[in-house]
C-alpha cells in the first residue's frame, strides 16, 4: 500500500469465503514509501480484502482524529490457489489399492491435496504396477476437477500380490505408496475348472470312486475359497428302469478344492457328468469303468483293504502288485508269508471280506 511519507496508517480486515473475517498484520514500512499487509492464506479460495485508512480527515480539515474509510477500490478480491501436490497429503483409496479381481476394471481414488491440504485439481498423477513397474492396461486417470482423480485399470490376469505405484512431481510416492495389492481369483467359470482322480477313469465294484474338482476362474486362477454348488450325477451306462443315479459325498475344502467320492454296485461302464451354473466343466462327461473284484489293479486291492477297515495293511497290498485275480486263491498262509500279516484276528476279517465281496454280497 502506497505511504509516500511512511505515515499514514491502514488497517485491513481478510473475510473468506465461509464468511469468517481475519484481522491482517499492517507493517509499516517509511524507508520504502510503503506499507506491507499479510494474513494467513493457507486455505485455498476467493477472500475479500478490506482496506481502511485510519484517522482520515474529510476534504479541508487540517486537524483533528479523522475517521477510518475505505480506499479506493476496497475491498479488494484475492483468489489463492492451491500449489502444488504434497506427496504426504495426497491419499489414495478404492478397491483398486487393497483388493481386487483377476482381469477386471478396477477403480480407486486418489484424493490430491497440497501442503495446506487444499484440494488440488489439475495436476499429473502417475500409476505403474510391479513387476517391471509397467503401466497398467487400459490405465485412465479422470480429472474430477475437485482435487479427486478417479482411476481406473484392467487388473492382472494373474491372481496374487503386486505393488501398485502411484506418484506424483515425476515420481514422488503419496502416502502409503506403493500399496500391496491383492489381485483374487474372480467368479468360478466352469469350462475352466478342472477334475482330476484316477476315480474318472476307472474303479472297483463296490469300492469307493474319488475323485478332485479344482475350481478355476475365467482367466485360469485356481480359487481360493469354497462355497460352490456343484451339480454332479454319476450312472451306470445300461439300459432299463433300473437305472438310478448314484450319490456323489461332495467335500468342501474351502480352498477352491472339492473332494467327492460315490460307490458303484455294477460293472460295467458308467457316466460322470459335472456341471457348475448348468455348464459341464473341462471334460464333462466323464466316462468311467468300474470293474469286477477278478479285474482289479493293485491300486482298487488296496483301496479294497482300506475300505474293509485295515488301512495299515494297504501299502503292502500295492507294492506287492497284489490284483484282483489274486484274492481268489487268498488265504492264511499268503497272509502271513507273502504280506506279513501276522495276526490272526486280521487274517480271518481279511478272508471274510474277500469271500463277502466275491459272492456279490453287501460291500459296505
Amino acid at each position: 500500500m502506497l505511504d509516500p511519507g511512511g505515515l499514514i496508517e491502514f488497517s485491513v480486515d481478510v473475510q473468506d469465503a465461509s464468511g469468517k473475517v481475519e484481522e491482517a498484520t499492517v507493517e509499516p514500512c517509511p524507508q520504502f514509501y510503503n506499507s506491507l499487509c499479510y494474513w494467513d492464506a493457507s486455505r485455498a479460495g476467493e477472500y475479500l480484502v478490506h482496506v481502511r485508512q485510519l484517522h482520515a480527515l474529510p476534504e479541508g480539515v487540517i486537524a483533528g482524529n479523522g475517521s477510518s474509510i475505505p480506499i479506493l477500490g476496497s475491498p479488494f478480491k484475492v483468489m489463492v490457489k492451491p500449489s502444488k501436490l504434497d506427496p504426504y497429503c495426497t491419499r489414495a483409496d478404492g478397491k483398486g489399492v487393497t483388493r481386487t479381481e483377476a482381469a477386471v476394471t478396477a477403480q480407486f481414488t486418489v484424493y490430491g491435496r497440497d501442503r495446506f491440504n487444499n484440494p488440488a485439481p489439475g495436476q499429473e498423477i502417475f500409476v505403474y504396477i510391479d513387476p517391471n513397474n509397467r503401466i497398467p492396461v487400459d490405465l485412465n486417470i479422470q480429472d474430477l476437477g475437485t482435487g479427486e482423480y478417479k482411476v481406473t485399470y484392467t487388473a492382472p490376469h494373474a491372481s496374487g500380490l503386486v505393488r501398485l505405484h502411484v506418484a506424483i512431481d515425476g515420481g514422488k510416492h503419496i502416502y502409503n505408496s506403493p500399496f500391496t495389492t491383492l489381485i483374487s481369483p474372480g467368479e468360478a467359470f466352469a469350462p475352466n475348472c478342472e477334475v482330476a482322480g484316477a476315480g474318472l477313469v476307472r474303479g472297483g465294484c463296490g469300492i469307493d470312486v474319488n475323485f478332485t474338482i479344482h475350481a478355476r476362474d475365467r482367466a485360469g486362477n485356481h480359487l481360493i475359497e469354497g462355497g460352490l454348488t456343484w451339480a454332479i450325477r454319476a450312472y451306470p451306462d445300461i439300459a432299463g428302469p433300473a437305472v438310478v443315479k448314484l450319490d456323489v459325498a461332495i467335500e468342501d475344502q474351502k480352498n477352491g478344492v472339492y473332494l467327492c467320492v460315490f460307490r458303484p454296485m455294477f460293472a460295467g461302464p458308467h457316466s460322470v457328468r459335472i456341471l457348475l451354473n448348468n455348464k459341464h466343466v473341462r471334460g464333462s462327461p466323464f466316462n468311467t469303468l468300474i470293474c469286477e473284484m477278478p479285474d482289479w489293479e493293485c491300486e482298487e486291492v488296496g483301496q479294497f483293504i482300506e475300505q474293509i477297515g485295515y488301512p495299515q495293511y494297504r501299502a503292502v497290498f500295492v507294492t506287492h502288485d497284489f490284483r484282483g485275480f489274486a484274492l481268489a486263491r487268498m488265504d492264511q498262509d499268503v497272509l502271513e508269508h507273502e504280506l506279513g500279516i501276522y495276526l490272526k484276528g486280521h487274517q480271518t476279517r481279511i478272508l471274510a471280506r474277500i469271500l463277502k465281496s466275491s459272492l456279490y454280497s453287501d460291500f459296505t
